[in-house]
């Protein structure tokens, strides 16, 4: 991953490097102020509110673990495309607006309605399920994104204290809606050293069991794994996409992740009393479609695609290129500590959009 990746950056030319960070947030302000961009995140707001009242009515007579366990296995959904549409469609866009408004909340821009809609619908899409992977993924944007606009020699001491400072807010203001998402699923709302100590453990526990679930994948594999799966394990969001389209013309095709979901969600013991289940880190994908070999190529691959994009996202004036580098920078490594987040049907739908979004602008430029 670094050697292809430092190859690549060596070939960028200095002059090259240059942020344009006006221009940026002007495209990004005439962006959000569109009358159809208004309407269209007017809508998915509607649509969140809609699926949270649903959430809410659904937990209700359901306890925690058995709602997570519905949410997982699709109960929540009343049918495949009630499912299809929310998990693939709305958390798409959900995650696009998010990102932009980690960019509006991280520079000096004037909020505006679009930014409130999208950190509404952040929270609702967070809400639903209690997830706190979703508030963890927004400091990262936040954090990238204040390093992208804030790094530039021009400005003040003053202005980057300034900068800095809002950073801290923000996290802190996450991490306190965190502690909130966990005491709803603890169903405590007073016990704040509990809350602490429970939210430091989930930490430890998350950053650590995928190491340990990998041991356990290399020492005993999957039997439903009897050779190498080739592409299908890395490409796995992109092979379920398929796999309906194929479905639709009458084809069947069992993918990737249906083969291998079932076990993945079976608890492996990881020490401290502490189990585990699901994340395996990219490694287990990389060996499952092509061995060492598949490690090897999947991380040169992956390396130089990253930093392809981030020289777009620094020499270019598209907005939607900052957005995929934000999206698929973090996605990437995240993935090599956790999960391999491109077997995610939905994340591999965030960036064809992204990427359709960025050749619409590129037509208009032209």
């Amino acid at each position: 991953f670094s050697i292809t990746y430092i190859i690549i950056c060596k070939n960028t030319k200095k002059k090259e490097l240059n942020i344009n960070k006006d221009l940026i947030i002007k495209k990004l302000i005439n962006f959000t102020n569109k009358k159809s961009i208004k309407m269209f995140i007017t809508i998915l707001l509607i649509i969140l509110v809609y699926y949270y009242t649903r959430y809410l009515i659904f937990s209700s007579s359901i306890e925690e673990k058995a709602l997570l366990r519905a949410l997982f296995f699709k109960d929540f959904f009343r049918n495949y495309l009630d499912d299809l549409f929310y998990n693939n469609i709305v958390t798409s866009l959900t995650s696009i607006v998010t990102i932009i408004s980690s960019i509006m909340l991280t520079t000096n821009m004037k909020k505006n309605y679009f930014f409130y809609c999208s950190i509404l619908c952040f929270l609702l899409n967070t809400l639903i399920g209690s997830g706190r992977m979703n508030l963890f993924f927004y400091i990262l944007y936040c954090i990238i994104s204040y390093l992208f606009f804030n790094s530039s020699l021009k400005d003040t001491i003053l202005k980057k204290i300034k900068a800095l400072t809002k950073l801290i807010t923000i996290f802190i203001i996450l991490f306190t809606v965190s502690l909130y998402v966990i005491s709803i699923r603890m169903g405590n709302l007073t016990d704040i050293h509990s809350l602490i100590s429970n939210q430091l453990e989930q930490i430890i526990i998350y950053f650590t069991g995928p190491f340990r679930a990998l041991e356990y994948y290399l020492n005993n594999g999957f039997y439903t794994l009897n050779e190498y799966t080739i592409f299908r394990a890395t490409f796995g969001g992109l092979e379920e996409i398929l796999s309906i389209i194929l479905h639709i013309i009458g084809i069947s095709n069992t993918s990737f992740n249906t083969l291998i979901g079932g076990i993945t969600q079976s608890n492996i013991y990881i020490g401290n009393g502490a189990t585990f289940n699901a994340f395996y880190t990219c490694i287990m994908n990389f060996y499952a479609d092509l061995g060492i070999f598949g490690i090897i190529l999947y991380s040169m691959l992956f390396g130089a695609l990253t930093s392809v994009i981030i020289k777009k996202a620094i020499t270019s004036t598209n907005l939607f290129n900052i957005i995929l580098m934000l999206f698929f920078t973090i996605n990437i490594n995240i993935s090599s500590i956790y999960k391999w987040n491109l077997q995610s049907m939905s994340i591999t739908c965030t960036i064809i959009i992204i990427s359709t979004l960025i050749l619409f602008e590129r037509k208009e430029e032209i």
